[in-house]
C-alpha cells in the first residue's frame, strides 16, 4: 500500500476529508439524497421530469392521468391557450375573401383562400403555437399502443377525446376481468 491509507490518500488530498483527522471519509446515507426525501429514486426521478415531459399515461390510472396532464399543460408558458386547444376546439384559421377575375368567360366575382401564416393576427398566431403544443403534450404522454391509434388524429382536441373512449373501453374490460376473477 503506498501512503499507508491506501486510496484515501487522494480524496484526502483532494480535500473531500478536510477536517476528518483519520482520513476516510464519513459515510454518508446516499440512499435517501433524493429531491422527495423519501428514498424513492424512481419517484424523484419521475417528480423531476414532471416540469420537462408531460405524465405518461398509465391504463390503470386514466382518471389522475388527465389531471396531471392537464395541471402540465396549464403550467407551460401559454398554459391556457394549450389547455383550450386540448379541451375544447383548436384555432380555426379564417378563410379570407378574395377579389374574383371579372374578365374570365364565366366571371367570378369573389374566392377564397385559407388564412396563411403571414396573414395570422399575433393572437392568432399564440393560438397556432398553442394548438401545436397541446398535440404534442398529449402524444408524449402516451404509450406506443395508443399511439399508434391516435396517431392520424389531427387536433389535440380528437386525440383527447379519442382517448377518454378508448379507456373507457379498457375500463369496461378490465371491471369485467374483475368481476369474473370474484364470481370464480
Amino acid at each position: 500500500m503506498v501512503g499507508g491509507n491506501g486510496g484515501n490518500q487522494f480524496r484526502h488530498y483532494a480535500g473531500q476529508n478536510v477536517g476528518n483527522q483519520n482520513g476516510y471519509n464519513a459515510v454518508q446515507n446516499v440512499r435517501n439524497q433524493n429531491p422527495n426525501r423519501n428514498g424513492n429514486v424512481v419517484e424523484a426521478q419521475a417528480e423531476s421530469d414532471f416540469e420537462n415531459r408531460p405524465p405518461m399515461l398509465n391504463k390503470e390510472d386514466y382518471v389522475p392521468w388527465t389531471s396531471r396532464l392537464l395541471c402540465y399543460a396549464k403550467s407551460k408558458p401559454n398554459g391556457k391557450l394549450i389547455y383550450n386547444s386540448i379541451i375544447n376546439d383548436p384555432y380555426v384559421r379564417r378563410m379570407i375573401p378574395e377579389l374574383g377575375d371579372v374578365n374570365r368567360e364565366v366571371p367570378v366575382n369573389e374566392t377564397f383562400h385559407e388564412q396563411t401564416y403571414d396573414e395570422l393576427t399575433e393572437k392568432e398566431l399564440k393560438q397556432v403555437k398553442a394548438n401545436d403544443q397541446a398535440l404534442q403534450t398529449l402524444l408524449l404522454g402516451l404509450p406506443e399502443d395508443i399511439y399508434a391509434a391516435v396517431d392520424s388524429c389531427e387536433t389535440a382536441q380528437e386525440i383527447w377525446l379519442r382517448v377518454q373512449q378508448m379507456m373507457k373501453g379498457y375500463d369496461i374490460r378490465n371491471q369485467e376481468k374483475k368481476a369474473k376473477w370474484f364470481n370464480e
